[in-house]
């Protein structure tokens, strides 16, 4: 199974998030998955202008393993649970080797990792609850439970401080402590911003200002940063310390992804038939001019210059015929995915502009429209470039990575789209209106292109999103029915 969702990142960056979920009964599972990107002509976006070195610069790509799945309730209640793991991790500390230090290090973790996604998962449930739903969380229930997490972990400081541990397991405590501290002041101030409209929850929102305003003491007395209301750089020690806490903490979801040139040598050797048979031509020319008009003659003099001439653009079309009849199994890059030092997944992409007629059906008629008839094929027509990542992921090694239950990997997918503004007009076009007073006036009209995006899941499946931007960036992106 695919998992999709598509957001904009940032001004001109498209962030898509793929989750690959293998089957559990299936030693190996194999996804596909197409970007077809649909760009208007007056873009001059095309084979001629957007190389693929200059598509690759403009994508990013980072893979990382799914979250742990476990509930408030499971971290504070399971055997399997995070926290209890660390808590078993830490009598093992007095005089511990580096590999129980980094045990240490990889449960406290993964523990800061499942709350914030456990976190998230209960947020988004009191704000926004579905119908005739019993079972949704309450918001004393989640500080209730926020309390007993922060408490239990906060209790490991006094026994790591009275055993006199290495320095490097308090410096892992106290980063974790921080973390979680912005994790439950961030969530609990979403919380009441989705709760602050909302009729009788008057209570609810006194409660979790408590609860930031105990975080909040309790970060100054430990002498963690807070936001300054005043600050006159805009806060910037806090949001970079907010980065690095993150990519602490969640760095241990990440995996090793090593990137290499694919098809190098089906490559090369279609390139070596290709010179075979120029080398061919012209030695065929040289023995045939040669045997009619002799050595040191004119006419094999010639017929030997325009040989070779000829062979080397034989060579030339031979490897663009090659390159091209055989594109669709080409790939431009290909990716080992390990954890551990344990090859669990391969993913191969490409990059190519595609003609109109050879983009298949179902995806036209996603896109909205039939394909061109033979007089509107002689007009200039949107650009299509397909972009295609073929993954294969075994779950057999994929269970060995871990001691937790892991089931699948996303692929974060940013795409730039800052190249694609080069040739778009001012953003800003005056229009005139009447005032009704016989004046004319003027109003602000904006200039907006749109860009089509379908995005084929292993070929049945297929989204479409529609892309608006301009000059300034991307301002809205829709999904269509």
């Amino acid at each position: 199974m695919i998992e999709e969702n598509i957001s904009i990142h940032s001004n001109y960056t498209l962030e898509v998030k793929l989750g690959f979920i293998p089957e559990k009964e299936r030693k190996q599972s194999r996804f596909a998955v197409n970007f077809w990107l649909f760009i208007p002509p007056n873009l001059d976006i095309h084979a001629a202008t957007y190389e693929k070195k200059d598509f690759y610069r403009d994508v990013k790509s980072n893979i990382r393993l799914i979250t742990p799945v476990f509930t408030l309730t499971e971290i504070i209640e399971s055997q399997s649970s995070p926290l209890l793991k660390l808590e078993h991790s830490v009598p093992s500390l007095i005089n511990a080797t580096t590999a129980e230090k980094d045990n240490f290090e990889h449960h406290t973790r993964m523990f800061l990792s499942v709350v914030k996604s456990a976190l998230r998962n209960v947020v988004l449930a009191i704000s926004n609850p579905k119908p005739f739903n019993k079972t949704a969380p309450k918001v004393e229930e989640l500080i209730d439970q926020l309390n007993t997490i922060v408490s239990r972990y906060r209790r490991l400081e006094q026994y790591i401080a009275a055993k006199a541990i290495d320095p490097k397991i308090n410096n892992y405590y106290h980063i974790g402590d921080e973390y979680l501290s912005n994790v439950i002041e961030y969530n609990c101030f979403r919380l009441m911003k989705a709760l602050q409209h909302k009729s009788d929850t008057a209570a609810q929102m006194r409660a979790l200002s408590s609860l930031i305003e105990d975080e909040l003491r309790y970060k100054k007395s430990k002498g963690m940063l807070t936001v300054d209301r005043d600050s006159a750089d805009h806060n910037r020690a806090f949001v970079k310390r907010l980065g690095y806490l993150k990519k602490y903490a969640e760095n241990v979801l990440f995996v090793s992804a090593t990137k290499k040139r694919g098809s190098v040598l089906k490559q090369q050797l279609y390139y070596s038939l290709a010179a075979g048979i120029s080398m061919v031509f012209a030695t065929a020319v040289a023995f045939s001019f040669q045997r009619t008009y002799g050595n040191f003659t004119m006419p094999f003099f010639v017929a030997l210059v325009v040989s070779y001439m000829l062979k080397d653009r034989i060579k030339e079309l031979g490897r663009y015929y090659f390159a091209h009849k055989s594109g669709s199994g080409y790939f431009d890059l290909k990716t080992k995915i390990s954890l551990n030092s344990i090859n669990f997944a391969k993913s191969k992409e490409a990059m190519d502009f595609i003609e109109e007629h050879k983009v298949p059906r179902a995806v036209l008629q996603k896109r909205g429209r039939p394909a061109l008839s033979a007089n509107e094929n002689n007009m200039h027509t949107e650009s299509i470039l397909l972009y295609r990542k073929l993954l294969t992921l075994n779950r057999q090694k994929l269970n060995k990575c871990s001691d937790y239950a892991l089931h699948g990997f996303h692929d974060i997918v940013r795409i730039n789209f800052h190249q694609y503004t080069r040739m778009m007009d001012n953003p800003d076009v005056p229009l005139f209106i009447s005032d009704g007073l016989q004046h004319a006036a003027t109003v602000n009209g904006e200039k907006t292109y749109e860009i089509q995006l379908v995005l084929q899941l292993n070929e049945a499946e297929m989204h479409q999103y529609r892309l608006i931007m301009n000059r300034d960036g991307i301002k809205e992106l829709f999904r269509e029915n």
